[in-house]
């Protein structure tokens, strides 16, 4: 390799080495940035979940004024809001929080996000700190926000509903009583029920018991009131029961 020819090696490894150099610390810090972003919001999340679960209370506020904090990703803006909350029974208060929002298309005008004063939202707040407020939704999203906070209490009472599948002691019932919570899973298909059962179990009198189940919508008709099925019941607590969906599969 003749000197010239090293020259032009030695040229394009400098230039690689120069575009790490500048480009590397750009795309490390870029992945701080979103990191930090991420763990803010999941910390966010996270205080939400606690006050749902703690009694926080939800309740209808009006926007007097969204200032911009920033924009993430280009379509997330950071706001500080202040608010007019209107809680239902109690004298309303005014509250200051901060959270950000996905706008496709959004106007700032002297850090004011326009169009966002006097629209109505719901916030989450501490009864006892009422200084502890965190939008939870906008009003136009709330039928939503509402089947989705119901379907999350549901999901609570069925979580154990597989374990006791396999390990509950297997009976005959008959259906007594069915209860339609109001509560559609599109996505599955299915609805929320509360069956009762009136249980004949392998050895012993028979006893009632019931559980929270998801229904879908074609099976209406088979877990019906007077419908005979298969369960498992739970022994220790035997008030608890489940479909045995293995064996139902049988029935017509």
């Amino acid at each position: 390799m003749d000197y010239s020819t090293w020259w032009t090696v030695g040229g394009f490894v400098c230039l690689i080495m120069l575009g790490l150099v500048i480009v590397a610390p750009g795309f490390y810090f870029g992945y701080l940035v979103s990191k930090r972003a991420r763990e803010e919001r999941e910390k966010l999340e996270a205080e939400k979940q606690s006050l749902r679960e703690n009694g926080g209370v939800l309740a209808p506020a009006i926007i007097v004024s969204a200032k911009s904090k920033g924009v993430r990703d280009k379509r997330f803006v950071k706001l500080e809001y202040e608010v007019n909350v209107q809680p239902d029974g109690f004298l309303p208060f005014r509250a200051k929080f901060r959270d950000e929002v996905y706008r496709s298309g959004y106007s700032i005008f002297n850090y004011e996000l326009m169009g966002e004063a006097g629209r109505k939202i719901w916030v989450l707040y501490d009864p006892n700190n009422t200084s502890r407020v965190y939008l939870d939704h906008y009003d136009e999203q709330h039928e939503e926000a509402i089947l989705s906070a119901r379907r999350a209490e549901f999901n609570k009472l069925t979580e154990n509903n597989e374990e006791l599948k396999k390990r509950g002691e297997p009976a005959e019932a008959v259906i007594t009583r069915v209860d339609d919570l109001e509560l559609p899973y599109p996505a599955k298909g299915s609805r929320a029920m509360r069956i009762e059962f009136k249980i004949t179990p392998v050895s012993g009198a028979s006893f009632t018991s019931e559980g929270n189940f998801l229904i879908g919508d074609s099976a209406i008709e088979k877990y019906s009131v007077g419908k005979k099925v298969y369960v498992r019941f739970d022994p220790l607590k035997p008030e608890n029961a489940v479909l045995d969906s293995e064996r139902n599969k049988l029935i017509n």
